[in-house]
Parts: structure tokens; sequence; C-alpha cells
């Protein structure tokens, strides 16, 4: 998720709003900066000066609008929702169409690019956070195949695995208590029409290099026993 927080030189904030990527926060911020200007200069007839510091690599960005008549500003600052402020979950669906709808598939376990699983896409196609998870994290030789998400508007790295139920349950428990010690990671799973079970262990997308390498191993480890 990504956040648009509009503040002022004299102490005072609009409610923050939140969006599910950073071309929809940083397109609203300019928008709502550009009909300020358009209030100033038409209903005020007064003048103001504009300065843009945005950078979609890494996905954050400051509008600032100077009121040149009484020497005062506003702030249009996007940037990402960190997952370490996120709480851990585990959730678990009764069927692979339901988790369908909160888990989309930016790749296929092979590393192969689509568009939740609808067209083939390029590393270009993905959203700016998901072309570091592909080009640093993904990982072929992981243990376990690797995909690259998005759950509920916020981007992982997934580790897999399936079963059936008598091995199912004690990997549960395994990855929850993984989980449990890691804040912002999540495990997902559902039940498919063969009566056996996927469980996926989610690293969020902005967990350092360092930090990702020790949780993908522990999380092979967990699903794997």
């Amino acid at each position: 998720m990504y956040k648009l927080d509009i503040t002022y030189s004299w102490d005072d904030a609009e409610e923050g709003m939140q969006f599910t990527s950073f071309q929809k926060a940083w397109e609203k911020a300019k928008e709502l900066a550009m009909k300020e200007v358009e209030t100033i200069s038409i209903e005020h007839g007064a003048e103001s000066g504009l300065f843009i510091d945005g950078d979609r690599v890494q996905e954050k960005g400051t509008i600032t609008l100077h009121y040149l008549y009484d020497d005062t500003y506003c702030y249009y600052r996007v940037g990402h929702v960190h997952n370490k402020d996120a709480v851990s979950t585990s959730v678990e669906y009764d069927s692979f169409e339901e988790m369908a709808g909160h888990l989309r598939y930016w790749s296929n376990g092979m590393g192969e690019l689509h568009c939740h699983g609808k067209r083939e896409i390029t590393q270009d196609d993905l959203p700016e956070t998901l072309k570091h998870v592909y080009q640093e994290l993904w990982n072929s030789g992981a243990g376990c195949p690797e995909y690259v998400v998005e759950y509920d508007g916020e981007y992982y790295l997934a580790v897999f695995c399936e079963y059936v139920i008598d091995t199912y349950l004690d990997a549960l428990s395994r990855a929850e208590k993984l989980m449990y010690r890691n804040k912002g990671c999540c495990v997902v799973s559902c039940k498919t029409d063969a009566n056996d079970y996927e469980l996926y262990f989610l690293i969020p997308a902005e967990t350092e290099k360092s930090e990702f390498d020790r949780l993908e191993k522990e999380a092979v480890t967990a699903l794997l026993g």
C-alpha cells in the first residue's frame, strides 16, 4: 500500500489517504496540488510556487506548494506503507478460488512473469517494488518454488509447498511459528479440489537482502520439515 500525506508549514494536516500503487497515489497528489494552485490563482488572485521531487524507482515523492502571499507551504508526500508496521497474519481459505480473490500472482514457480495469470509480461511491466523482488530476491534454487505475488494490495515473495492432510497441519504449525517471530510475514493456505493443501509463506517485498536470505532459508526448512 501507498500513502499520501498532506501537511502544512503552520503545523496543520489533512487526513492521510491510502492507495494500492505508487502511480495512483502520485497522480492524486498532482491532481490535488494543481487544484490548489488553481484556487489560489483564480479565486484569490495570488501567485504560488510549485516544486516537484519524485522518484519512481524508489516509489516516493514530494510536491511542495509555496503560498507566496504569506510565505507558507503545503506538502504532498507520497510513500510506501511499510510492512514493518503490518501485523503478521495466517489465513486458511476453503478453496483455491477463494484464495485467488486475495492472492494475485505476478510470476509462476519457474520465474516466468505474467499479470495475475491473464497475460504474459516483461520486467518493465512489473510495479517498481516487484522489480526488486524479481531481480534481487526470487531464487530458482531455494528448495521450494517461489512466486512474485501481491496479497491484499501488498507485495511479497512467496515460498510455496503442497501437502496431503497428514503432513499439512505440522507444516502449517511450523510456518506460523516462524511467521510470529518475524513481523510483517504472512502465511496463506487453501484446500484444493483434490483434497490436498497449498501453503505459501509470504516475505515482505521491502525486506533487506541479508534478512530475506535468512527468512527464505528458515521458510524452506519450516515448509519441508
